[in-house]
């Protein structure tokens, strides 16, 4: 399994259009939201095995966060029902079927597709700056 250290970078500015005061508002996910992104991003890519024994100490230091960080990530997604969690024992990545792989990949489309409706919709061109900028980060 191979994460993407990047989400240690947990602040995600809102596309939302300036008010008169010429500033956008900004949003922070949290960094258990950036781990838990990520997880499920190695989830549908199948970097995440079904069945694959995941640990805290192992995906704490693959993602440059704290064990807690992970422990609150995982008993989220575990609820979700991405991770499987039996007793007395540590957490494995779910079997998804293909159907639900689909669905989340339909579902993550869609809301891609949204977000890129609004970047070329506004008419200051601040969203698609701030998507160029990102993309030099990483």
């Amino acid at each position: 399994m191979t994460l993407n250290s990047g989400t240690d970078e947990a602040r995600s500015d809102v596309l939302v259009d300036a008010d008169s005061s010429g500033l956008l508002p900004v949003s922070s996910i949290s960094r258990r939201e950036a781990v838990m992104n990520e997880i499920r991003r190695a989830i549908v890519l199948g970097t995440l095995k079904p069945g694959e024994k995941l640990t805290e100490n192992r995906l704490a230091a693959a993602l440059n966060v704290s064990r807690l960080t992970v422990r609150e990530a995982l008993a989220q997604l575990a609820q979700e029902g991405l991770l499987i969690q039996e007793p007395y024992r540590d957490l494995r990545g779910a079997d998804l079927e293909p159907g639900a792989i689909m669905d989340i990949a339909r579902t993550r489309v869609a809301l891609d597709m949204l977000a890129v409706e609004e970047i070329l919709a506004d008419q200051t061109g601040r969203r698609l700056e701030r998507v160029r900028a990102a993309r030099t980060i990483c």
